[in-house]
């Protein structure tokens, strides 16, 4: 019974891990900014919907997804959109999207979300081999608890 414990609680543990992970990469917990001076690329997505001389593949969604992680509740979304552009950017070592929104007051927002490679393997690494390892502990030290009480 006793190692039927830890590989629950371990898979239950590298679950959890799994999942946050998931959450993290799709950027859920990322906010938005009100930009004070947009750059004038983003005058350019309002405008034409395109971006002219990019380096790196670019592509531009217009009209933005509202299912998508960045106008989730914990997101803090502006309210009253006119007009959103999604950007989506590949990197040599990762991707990035970034999220355009002109309100009805005329400022415009701005939602990024930048994952490198480097951030895609310590995370993907870290958190489900935590999540493995709190599992395992919290399944022997509940099986240490068992063992005192029946002792006594």
């Amino acid at each position: 019974m006793r190692i039927v414990k830890i590989i629950g609680f371990g898979a239950i543990g590298l679950f959890i891990g799994l999942g946050l992970l998931n959450i993290i990469e799709s950027g859920y917990f990322q906010r938005w900014e009100k930009l004070s001076t947009p750059p004038q690329n983003v005058s350019e997505y309002f405008s034409t919907g395109k971006e002219k001389n990019s380096p790196s593949p670019v592509k531009i969604t217009k009209p933005c997804d509202y299912l998508s992680p960045e106008f989730s509740i914990i997101s803090n979304s502006p309210q009253n959109i006119v007009d959103c552009i999604q950007r989506s950017e590949i990197y040599p070592d990762g991707y990035g999207r970034f999220v355009f929104v002109l309100d009805n007051n005329g400022s415009v927002w701005e939602w990024a979300h930048v994952v490198t490679a480097y951030d895609s393997l310590s995370t993907g690494v870290c958190l489900p081999g935590s999540g493995l390892f709190i599992g395992v502990a919290i399944a022997l030290l509940a099986n240490r608890q068992n063992g005192r009480n029946d002792a006594h």
